[in-house]
């Protein structure tokens, strides 16, 4: 609930042999839906690289698998398909050092454009823009 910006009530509920069984077995299954509200798990990914194209970088050994790391959040975030934090956990970068990146490789940050009326849903009634 917090997450939707709602903030959870106490309810008293009365016992449950006052309750029609249909209204119990009801509340029970949204409760056990709320409480499954959870984000789905995905498995990892193991991109497999041909040993070919991994001898033909220019990178020490132990740098190699890093760099790879670094590179694909560099690109999925210039993409705008991964947030940054997302691509700087990628990366394995903390967040000052994934900024120095950017600026190293010119990139900007993605900043998003919300339209007139996102803000005006943040702004008391009465006053303008």
């Amino acid at each position: 609930f917090e997450r939707r910006g709602v903030m959870p009530h106490k309810c008293v509920l009365p016992k449950a042999s006052v309750l029609p069984p249909n209204w119990v077995t009801f509340a029970a299954a949204i409760i056990s839906f709320l409480l499954d509200l959870r984000p789905l798990q995905h498995p990892p990914v193991q991109l497999e690289i041909p040993e070919e194209v991994v001898s033909a970088l220019k990178l020490p050994p132990e740098e190699v698998q890093r760099e790879l790391r670094k590179e694909l959040a560099l690109a999925l975030y210039k993409r705008g398909v991964l947030s940054l934090a997302k691509a700087r956990e990628l990366a394995g970068l903390t967040r000052w050092q994934f900024h120095e990146l950017l600026g190293q490789r010119r990139m900007r940050l993605a900043l998003k454009m919300y339209s007139l009326e996102v803000f005006r849903k943040f702004i008391p009634h009465g006053e303008d823009l």
